[in-house]
């Protein structure tokens, strides 16, 4: 929001937003309908991550079948704009100290997405390709599993890997190496 050439935060006349896990408990002594009631808040695993990568290892067979999701606060990436370019707004301002920043509002979005692991492989996300890594609110993304059989959320710590293992950092190495020793046989 811009006011007589003062850039403003939307962020600031916003309020606070909070994320809620909840369980809930089916009651199904009606005979016509099942009615399901809140039963309590679940507190998902926290990954505290200043790059919005994160890792999971393989899951058991039973795990795969789950839907895991995660859930953060966060800016979506400043979008290069051409000045005046209708907006109304330019591409970028100058602040007193001579840093260039964007002067086209950012709203900060609750962002939630869903996703299957795998019980043969190690699976990676990097969203900074959308979300800036630097607003994420706390610096923390919450992650959870929500059970195939039950649909309660479940705890996923244990599946949550502070960084990619050895084994899969140089298996893009071995394709590519292996790809170029073919290469080698067809010449």
């Amino acid at each position: 929001m811009q006011r007589n050439d003062e850039l403003i935060d939307i962020a600031d006349s916003q309020p606070d937003m909070t994320d809620l896990v909840k369980q809930t408990v089916c009651d199904t002594s009606a005979t016509e309908f099942d009615i399901v009631y809140e039963s309590g808040t679940f507190q998902p695993t926290v990954i505290t991550t200043d790059t919005l990568d994160f890792v999971f290892d393989k899951v058991s067979p039973e795990e795969e079948e789950d839907i895991y999701c995660y859930l953060f606060q966060s800016y979506p990436l400043l979008q290069p704009v051409q000045e005046n370019m209708g907006t109304g707004y330019s591409e970028t301002k100058m602040t007193e100290d001579g840093k260039v920043i964007s002067s086209i509002p950012r709203i900060t979005e609750s962002v939630h997405g869903y996703f299957t692991l795998d019980e043969n492989h190690v699976s990676r996300f990097v969203l900074s390709d959308s979300w800036d890594p630097l607003s994420v609110r706390g610096g923390q993304i919450c992650v959870y599993a929500l059970d195939n059989e039950t649909g309660q959320p479940k705890h996923v710590d244990h599946l949550v890997l502070p960084e990619l293992p050895d084994r899969c950092k140089n298996a893009g190495r071995r394709i590519a190496g292996a790809s170029a020793s073919k290469q080698q046989k067809r010449d």
